[in-house]
């Protein structure tokens, strides 16, 4: 069987390029991407750790594509609200005999509409990719290869658990937490051994919150053997468990993206988030402490756009609290609120389809001219943080 692991590149999403992640990916120390994507897409390393014989097709022009994967037996796509209908015109242009394999983060019904209006159309929407995989005949195990990828100037991502705890109103993740053997774990090392790296990002939603980040220091010591120009770890967690990640972990972590989203406690509270603005504040001070150890540890604030009951005194103060750690920030990651199914907020916040895009800061319960110069101002301050280096 001839299956394509079928990938939309960042140009054909959104055509005009984002200068400010470019800035980062041109500046920031370590920070590499390949021409096409920002990072490696990791459902394509798994999977082409399962099905060998898979090729990668990047989707650069949508009417060629349908040519080329008219070649393929199997399709299989990972599907975003913001790919969507680029995949359903696909679709809906190739050999009614191809098989398409789907999943991703969006509502399954959009394809399942969209299979029954096109009956002779092979369309399986499957909510796992080991499901994906075990429906095209293959046998699911752990593990990365990115030999479709070789060479590929990257920031791998390492998985050392999925899922997350917390019930942040604005988050779909699974709230479980599934643990990576420590044997899987080293597969995927290994697996990363064809890249170009520097930093390797964990996974994990909320680093801290599976017992096996203890082993952080025990794999940053295998990747630092298969690569020597590795140079730590990038993780994304909240204050809370920063705090209490031990000296040891500490000391393999180049950057930690802390998910601020407001440093405001109402909207904090209301969204549910675990931390407050003291926890955010000691978390800096912790980070602080570590650089003056000679640990050198760079903050990345995660802020969300758009959230319900932010306006112009709320934004100022997370502007300020920009500004006030400024001397441990190397940027910002900035989000615009969107809204997905099967959230809380979801089901709390009047909104419509136009509010689930990830991409558009234009959302129907805000002001959304406060919203846009909130993040022009985020963006302002991310940019000359950049530059200082």
């Amino acid at each position: 069987m001839k299956i394509a692991f079928c990938q939309i590149p960042n140009i054909l999403i959104n055509p005009v390029q984002d200068q400010y992640a470019e800035n980062i990916y041109a500046k920031v120390p370590g920070y590499k991407k390949g021409a096409d994507f920002w990072e490696i897409p990791l459902w394509i390393a798994k999977a082409s750790h399962c099905i060998p014989e898979g090729e990668l097709y990047i989707v650069r022009d949508i009417e060629q594509a349908v040519k080329d994967l008219s070649e393929f037996d199997a399709v299989m796509f990972s599907v975003l609200e913001v790919n969507k209908e680029i995949i359903k015109r696909i679709i809906e242009n190739l050999p009614a005999n191809t098989k398409f394999v789907l999943g991703g983060y969006i509502n399954s019904d959009y394809f399942k509409c969209f299979q029954m209006f096109l009956h002779s159309y092979d369309v399986t929407w499957l909510d796992t990719l080991q499901a994906g995989i075990e429906y095209l005949g293959y046998e699911y195990h752990e593990g990365v290869s990115y030999k479709l990828f070789k060479g590929t100037p990257t920031i791998p991502r390492l998985s050392l658990s999925d899922g997350c705890l917390y019930n942040c109103k604005f988050c779909c993740v699974e709230k479980t937490i599934k643990e990576y053997s420590f044997l899987d774990i080293m597969a995927q090392t290994f697996g990363m051994t064809d890249l170009d790296f520097e930093p390797v990002y964990i996974n994990d939603k909320t680093f801290g919150q599976a017992k096996n980040h203890t082993k952080l220091p025990e794999i940053y010591r295998k990747i630092k053997t298969q690569n020597p120009n590795f140079k730590g770890f990038i993780i994304q967690t909240t204050a809370t468990n920063f705090l209490k990640l031990s000296p040891e972990v500490l000391a393999c972590i180049a950057y930690v993206e802390l998910g601020i989203e407001s440093f405001n406690d109402d909207i904090l509270k209301a969204m549910d988030k675990p931390h407050r603005e003291k926890n955010i504040v000691d978390a800096c001070w912790k980070i602080f402490a570590e650089n003056l150890k000679g640990n050198n540890i760079k903050l990345v604030p995660n802020i969300l756009v758009s959230l319900p009951g932010e306006n112009d005194f709320t934004y100022n103060r997370t502007l300020n609290f920009l500004e006030d750690h400024s001397e441990i920030i190397s940027h910002v990651n900035i989000y615009l609120l969107a809204i997905y199914d099967n959230t809380k907020l979801s089901a709390e916040l009047d909104h419509n389809e136009s509010d689930k895009n990830e991409n558009s800061l234009n959302k129907s319960w805000s002001d959304n001219k406060t919203g846009n110069w909130f993040y022009s101002g985020v963006i302002k301050f991310a940019n000359n943080q950049i530059d200082k280096g």
